[in-house]
């Protein structure tokens, strides 16, 4: 009692069916991997620019114009000194970059009241950084004085 001739036939077709599908399943889990990290240490490395791009706008913001404060007296408008922020702000960045963190500053924009600051950064992804261009990264901020209002 045997199975019939077509019966055999048939399931040695499908033998090593399995070991090609475990094969293909492998390697859209290895893809799938490899595009999450990599898109994780993209979203990590603009979080990291982000907040650099805050902390420098904020360095800037901190200068206020001690002379046209007294000028004004206690009850005047605080204004930045633009040249001071702006020098705070880059030395702020400088020294960011001696601590290992390179970036380009795209802008850095002053006025009375407020510190804009952009900033990018090329990173290559950890695993397809090798075959893929490298991605830049940017991140703006602004910092300003609060003001009350009358």
């Amino acid at each position: 009692m045997g199975r019939p001739p077509a019966t055999r036939r048939l399931l040695r077709d499908r033998r090593g069916s399995g070991l090609i599908l475990m094969i293909g399943v492998t390697g859209v889990c290895l893809v799938a991997a490899c595009v999450t990290i990599d898109t994780a240490a993209v979203l990590i490395a603009h979080r990291g620019l982000a907040a650099l791009a805050d902390s420098t706008a904020l360095a800037g913001a901190q200068q206020v114009d001690e002379q046209a404060y007294a000028d004004r007296g206690a009850g005047g408008w605080l204004v930045l000194d633009q040249g001071q922020a702006r020098t705070l702000a880059l030395a702020h960045l400088s020294a960011a970059a001696r601590a290992g963190s390179p970036v380009t500053v795209t802008d850095l924009a002053t006025s009375p009241t407020t510190v804009r600051v952009s900033l990018a950064r090329e990173i290559r992804p950890p695993l397809t950084g090798q075959w893929l261009p490298s991605v830049t990264v940017r991140a703006d901020a602004a910092a300003g004085l609060l003001t009350a209002v009358d």
